[in-house]
């Protein structure tokens, strides 16, 4: 009976459309037993979001994709595209510690996910801009925010995608179409990764006892 479980209101932003893993919540979490009550906040409202927290959510689901961090303008230098990363990076993950800070509520949001087209072929790690050295710093950045604030759970993206051909991750005609940034089973999967995450937080470590 879905109506007896228990209840879970999240609110979700991210950098891209997020109504697709709005429709998704909902069955993942009922898989893990709760009847979630889903919210999505504006379109391209992620600092807003964070910085003016909705009261009466259990939980902010963020969902980042890598076309957001990449560059937007070719004609900046290698070092003014870092300086702008790193900005952007800073004002993030200072906006999700003060959300966490104020409203008392854990933040689930994802790491980027390996590109499956590196901007820079095999040099793209080394790259100034190439995408897989962005998505490397973009990840570190939130590995070591997730460190020192508790209430940020970092969901792996590449062990949420691991089933899903690289190529098939994204689906440019969705994005053209509505900036949906991930496919429809890649969207499905980090809705179970959002949903598994937040019953390890809530259920907490596994407690054995061995007898002899």
């Amino acid at each position: 009976n879905i109506a007896a479980r228990p209840h879970i209101r999240l609110r979700l932003t991210g950098t891209s459309t997020t109504h697709s893993l709005d429709e998704a919540l909902r069955p993942a979490f009922a898989h893990m037993g709760l009847q979630a009550q889903t919210d999505e906040a504006s379109f391209g409202a992620l600092i807003p979001e964070l910085m003016s927290p909705v009261e009466n959510s259990n939980a902010l689901v963020v969902l980042l994709d890598a076309e957001d961090f990449s560059p937007k303008d070719w004609r900046k230098t290698a070092d003014e595209f870092q300086a702008d990363l790193n900005h952007r990076l800073s004002s993030l993950t200072g906006a999700i510690k003060y959300y966490c800070n104020t409203h008392g509520t854990p933040v689930l949001i994802n790491t980027l996910p390996a590109s499956a087209v590196p901007a820079a072929g095999h040099i793209d790690r080394s790259y100034a801009t190439g995408t897989t050295r962005v998505i490397d710093h973009v990840n570190r950045a939130l590995a070591d925010a997730a460190q020192s604030t508790p209430l940020m759970q970092l969901v792996d993206a590449d062990h949420a995608l691991a089933a899903i051909a690289p190529d098939k991750r994204t689906d440019p005609r969705l994005w053209h179409y509505g900036r949906l940034a991930y496919s429809e089973a890649s969207t499905r999967a980090f809705a179970q990764a959002f949903a598994l995450a937040w019953q390890a937080r809530t259920r907490g470590p596994a407690k054995v006892l061995a007898l002899d």
